[in-house]
């Protein structure tokens, strides 16, 4: 698992120190994150968008699991990231999602499947 730190103004060169104290209760596991991001683009996107395997644990102004999405092509599998979908590990909210970025993942699917032969699939 990785931890993504947000928002912390870093220095361009030099020494860097963070100190932190966070606390965050974890109710949803990375697994279930997964899940319900998997149920939100299916209801919402399609079935061809998929969350990725391993959600990151990102402490920001809330804590939460990122999940990267991915499109996915018959016979090719995943075949990039078009977009991240975070989910609160406290609640198991998914973090709200607008309908422009939807709109946007949409629009970098259909970029990214057009640089895929329709009626071939990979060498097995």
């Amino acid at each position: 698992m990785s931890i993504i730190l947000e928002r912390y103004d870093t220095p361009k060169t030099g020494q860097l120190k963070i100190s932190f104290d966070i606390t965050a209760q974890i109710n949803i596991s990375a697994d279930d994150a997964r899940r319900k991001v998997n149920g939100f683009l299916l209801n919402n996107v399609s079935y061809l968008i998929v969350g990725e395997k391993h959600p990151e644990l990102v402490i920001g102004e809330r804590v939460v699991w990122r999940v990267g999405v991915n499109h996915s092509l018959p016979g090719f599998g995943e075949i990039g990231r078009i977009g991240i979908i975070d989910v609160d590990v406290e609640t198991g909210a998914i973090v709200p999602v607008t309908v422009q970025y939807i709109e946007e993942m949409i629009h970098r699917a259909k970029t990214l499947a057009t640089s895929y032969p329709l009626h071939t699939s990979p060498a097995r």
